[in-house]
């Protein structure tokens, strides 16, 4: 039988090995950790990555509502919607390089808030421009008779004459050296005369009468205006031209004494749709409606003369 020794550790190798163990612990435990923060990391960018894929989910399904919805209604303006219990933001705008296309923007936004746009530009039918006034005039300017109401802004390149009562509910313009006359207007005006007015906010003008009012304050000595374009192109115009197909002439025995000539007179409430006011070049018809009546375009009208 042979002897078998076994040495002592000293107390060196007995800290050596205590420490050894410890270290090892140490590094079992920080093992552990990373291994914990790697799975938390992976199961977080997983819920993430599910997070963006329903927040692109719902802005696409949000989108493709809003285009369904032109089909109805493709005037621009702004609307919410409801998709999978997430509120999406819809905004249809007209675009302004092209005036039968629409812009349609779709901002989803998630609960965590995960934000997701989308954008399409839609053509469609239907013709739409930014316009800037309620009425809009040429050369010719403007006249309002038999207690005429416009609501909204005026701009006009020529004179803006009103008679009878007539009222204008907004702000008015009126290019270079044009004048307003005899009109009650309910804010502020920009014109280079006035003439027997009413101004319910500040005048802006180079000569003003005696019998004008003005409410608020007087600015004398304003520059003169520029004109401005119509936000309607030619091209625009003479395609709306080549789609009308019903045409109406004069109706002279209809009409008041001072329009039996050259005009198509509206003397009780009326609907036309797509409609010409039938003349020729050298006898232009024009349009006459009466104070107490309305009428209701069905589509575009065209009036070759007044």
């Amino acid at each position: 039988m042979k002897n078998v020794f076994v040495k002592k550790p000293n107390e060196k190798g007995m800290i050596s090995m205590i420490m050894m163990l410890f270290v090892s612990a140490v590094v079992l435990t920080i093992s552990v950790s990373v291994a914990s923060l790697a799975m938390g990391e992976m199961k977080m960018a997983k819920n993430g990555v599910a997070s963006v894929e329903k927040t692109f989910y719902i802005a696409e399904s949000g989108l493709n509502i809003a285009l369904y919805r032109l089909f109805s209604d493709p005037s621009p303006g702004s609307y919410t919607i409801d998709v999978d219990g997430v509120e999406v933001a819809v905004e249809v705008l007209l675009n302004p390089g092209e005036s039968y296309q629409r812009i349609v923007r779709v901002k989803a936004t998630t609960p965590d808030n995960k934000v997701r746009r989308v954008q399409a530009i839609v053509d469609t039918d239907s013709f739409g421009v930014a316009l800037d006034y309620a009425v809009q005039g040429g050369d010719g300017g403007i006249t309002m008779e038999n207690n005429s109401v416009i609501e909204g802004d005026v701009y006009s390149n020529g004179n803006i004459v009103a008679e009878n009562n007539s009222y204008i509910q907004g702000e008015v313009w009126a290019a270079e050296n044009h004048m307003l006359e005899g009109a009650d207007v309910s804010e502020n005006v920009h014109v280079y005369e006035i003439i027997d007015s009413l101004i319910g906010g500040d005048a802006y003008y180079n000569i003003i009468d005696t019998d004008t009012e003005v409410t608020g304050a007087l600015h004398p000595g304003a520059s003169e205006l520029d004109t401005e374009d119509f936000p309607i192109t030619d091209e625009d115009i003479e395609n709306w031209k080549s789609e009308i197909v019903d045409e109406v002439g004069a109706n002279s025995s209809e009409c008041p004494e001072s329009y039996n000539t050259g005009y198509h007179c509206i003397m009780s409430d009326t609907v036309l749709e797509t409609t010409k006011i039938v003349g020729t070049s050298s006898e232009p018809i024009g349009l006459y409606l009466d104070g107490d009546s309305q009428l209701i375009l069905g589509g575009n009208l065209w009036v070759t003369g007044d």
